[in-house]
């Protein structure tokens, strides 16, 4: 009844209270949330956060990258020692075909030397006689190795043609002289040469042996003493018999 019968002076005086409410100042609350609301990352604790994630990123692509480079470098690194022993392996096959190939050429070689006779030389029956030397005293001394085999002047010139390995060139050739032969040859080894001339006869001893008697011995063109005669047959027989 009140409200409907107020007059229009009273509803004057009632607005501006309304208006006043209206236009009040909005509540602290409201403030301080307008504040907060203005950090979008969150708050300051929230930002040095992303850095910190942002920084390790970084350090584990750097690391990612330095990986990824040690890897590079190790795959090429084992490629190449890949390639490296193959190579060796082939050197070394190379090295075994050439090896054999010089094998069989000296065993054709020492074959052919010994089925085909060279001219001028002394009879084989001379030539597989006993090789000795005669003492001032007479005594005919020989060599022979631990079965009492002798060695011959066949097995004297193979000796020096082949017993000292195969980096040696030997030349040699045969001249007949009165009463026996004469054996020239030179042998070439690290780059030097030498040159040995021997004198040999066939003879008969007392007690009816056929030899063949090393008369004398030049090496470069001096002779040999024959005190040194006998002493390279002593050393030559030291050598068969300990073989």
């Amino acid at each position: 009844m009140c409200a409907s019968d107020c007059s229009s002076e009273e509803g004057e005086r009632e607005l501006p209270g309304v208006f006043a409410i209206v236009d009040a100042p909005k509540p602290m609350f409201s403030m301080r949330l307008g504040r907060a609301s203005t950090f979008p990352d969150g708050g300051p604790q929230g930002g040095a956060s992303r850095r910190q994630v942002a920084e390790s990123l970084e350090a584990q692509e750097r690391l990612r990258r330095e990986l990824d480079r040690t890897h590079e470098a190790y795959r090429k690194g084992q490629a190449a020692q890949a390639k490296r022993i193959l190579e060796l392996e082939a050197e070394t096959r190379a090295l075994h075909r050439a090896l054999e190939g010089e094998r069989e050429r000296i065993r054709l070689a020492r074959t052919a030397r010994e089925h085909v006779p060279a001219h001028g030389s002394p009879p084989t029956e001379i030539l597989l006689r006993p090789l000795v030397l005669r003492s001032r005293q007479g005594e005919y001394l020989g060599v022979t190795d631990a079965q009492g085999t002798p060695l011959t002047l066949s097995g004297l010139i193979r000796l020096v043609e082949v017993g000292w390995g195969a980096d040696r060139v030997v030349a040699s050739f045969w001249d007949e002289e009165a009463g026996g032969w004469s054996l020239s040859f030179g042998v070439i080894s690290a780059g030097h040469c030498c040159s040995y001339v021997l004198r040999v006869r066939p003879m008969r001893t007392p007690s009816g042996n056929r030899v063949a008697v090393l008369m004398a011995m030049r090496v470069g063109g001096a002779p040999v003493p024959h005190v040194h005669l006998v002493r390279m047959f002593r050393q030559l027989r030291e050598c068969f018999q300990q073989e």
